[in-house]
């Protein structure tokens, strides 16, 4: 959360525990937390120049945070389709800018009907109701799935992902699957930018 600064991570150490501080960009004024990780490319300590003496920055792509079993469905190889059956769509949790119901109908207007599509709801989107109608209507062979037990397995079974780029572009992109990305916050740009290059 945005809202943990430097006076939060104190009171957790006053408490007499340790506080790991995970950041994506830099937000709070000052961090005095033990640890500070920002698992982005192009993460830099002058991001966090108003930090604590003791204070350890784990900065890059090297302290990436990925779920046990994303670890654990990497495949030794990857085959990539020369061209792409299976589509998948998520924006993660609550997909503000309702980018899911946009790609549908972009989808649809390029009326790719041999495609078959897997729309990820999170649990805290506006538009699931709304989604999932346009899913049963819909021309395509769309399945809508409303926060999925496994995430893993719906990403190892793409062939192609349109995703924000957020923490799913790192699962994405240690699966090995192809992805179109695209920033639904400005914390999102530079690790889209970073990602790309």
């Amino acid at each position: 959360g945005y809202r943990f600064g430097a006076e939060f991570q104190q009171s957790i150490q006053a408490a007499g525990l340790r506080v790991l501080a995970i950041d994506d960009f830099g937000h709070a004024d000052e961090y005095v937390a033990d640890l500070v990780l920002n698992q982005n490319a192009g993460a830099e300590a002058n991001q966090y120049a108003k930090r604590g003496e003791r204070t350890m920055l784990l900065l890059g792509p090297r302290y990436v945070l990925l779920q046990r079993n994303v670890r654990l469905k990497r495949p030794e190889k990857r085959e990539v389709a020369a061209v792409a059956q299976r589509l998948l769509v998520t924006f993660g949790g609550i997909d503000g800018h309702n980018l899911s119901s946009k790609v549908l109908r972009s989808l649809e207007s390029a009326e790719l009907y041999s495609l078959e599509v897997r729309v990820v709801v999170g649990p805290g989107n506006p538009n699931a109701e709304a989604l999932e109608a346009a899913a049963k209507r819909s021309p395509l062979h769309v399945q809508l799935l409303r926060d999925p037990a496994d995430m893993a397995e719906q990403l190892t079974w793409a062939d192609l992902a349109i995703a924000g780029a957020g923490t799913t572009s790192w699962e994405l992109a240690y699966l090995g699957v192809p992805s179109l990305l695209l920033a639904t916050a400005d914390n999102q740009r530079s690790v889209a930018e970073n990602l790309a290059a």
